[in-house]
């Protein structure tokens, strides 16, 4: 079965993507853009099938802040979605002070339990199918003797919790081209029978290495990746992301046509 492919929404291509003039199959949406003004979501959910993608409900914290989960229900619900994901983060301290970026959970058994507890908790709450992202990082914090790896401590959460994976290979590609280390090797590592879904993204090489804009786009190279998912993985939805520098409609629409192209030609190669 061929994935749906689609980008994440921003309202500035609201009118064009309502015109029907896409190829786009499905579309994410970020709970923010509506919690002040929900009324679009009425469209929306009417022309395309719907995900919906936090960046706020640090799982990786103890304590959920129950406050913004309802704001987010309250959305997902309206928006009739088919999915919610969050990523495997910290974005929240454990007081209320938010740190304004993804940091990564440390390796940790106490960890583990708070990640498997607030999914648990979230998928009560919004009653959908629930995935998490593996997050870009720079930094790597301590293992627990017991995880072999990061990538070992998250396919523990989505064992013990039950969600899927939304599986951010422009993230891995990144870190795996700052690190020196192989894309293919590490994909070959994770549970990929758990990978429901994929972002792509383009980054820019900074300084210090390359970096995570969500600003161009997607490389060749993570198309590539894509590619090797076809027959290893339950894919359901592709997504292109694209936050900086914003291109125009017809431009995000082709970024996920290119997509699907990879995608067939790596089904006709296998």
């Amino acid at each position: 079965m061929i994935p749906r492919f689609g980008f994440s929404f921003r309202r500035m291509w609201q009118e064009g993507i309502l015109a029907g003039q896409l190829q786009a199959e499905v579309l994410e949406l970020v709970p923010d853009h509506f919690f002040a003004h929900p009324t679009p979501l009425d469209s929306l959910s009417a022309a395309f099938p719907l995900l919906l993608h936090d960046v706020g409900l640090s799982i990786g914290t103890p304590g959920l802040d129950r406050v913004r989960l309802s704001r987010v229900s309250a959305v997902a619900k309206r928006a009739k979605v088919l999915r919610f994901t969050d990523h495997l983060a910290i974005t929240r301290l454990p007081g209320g002070r938010q740190l304004g970026h993804l940091a990564p959970v440390p390796a940790s058994r106490a960890a583990l339990e708070t990640c498997v507890e607030n999914l648990k908790q979230v998928q009560d709450q919004l009653g959908v199918p629930l995935a998490i992202e593996n997050i870009f990082s720079t930094f790597f914090p301590r293992l627990d003797p017991f995880f072999e790896s990061a990538d070992h401590f998250l396919a523990e959460v989505l064992e013990r919790s039950g969600a899927g994976l939304l599986l951010d290979l422009t993230n891995l590609w990144l870190e795996c081209e700052n690190r020196g280390t192989s894309a293919e090797q590490r994909l070959a590592a994770l549970p990929m029978n758990r990978v429901v879904a994929v972002h792509l993204a383009g980054g820019r090489r900074g300084r210090r290495g390359w970096e995570d804009t969500h600003s161009t786009a997607v490389p060749d190279e993570v198309l590539g990746l894509l590619g090797t998912l076809v027959g290893r993985a339950p894919v359901e939805d592709v997504i292109v992301e694209w936050d900086a520098h914003l291109p125009t409609l017809a431009e995000i629409d082709r970024q996920a046509t290119r997509a699907r192209e990879a995608w067939r030609q790596a089904e006709r190669n296998a």
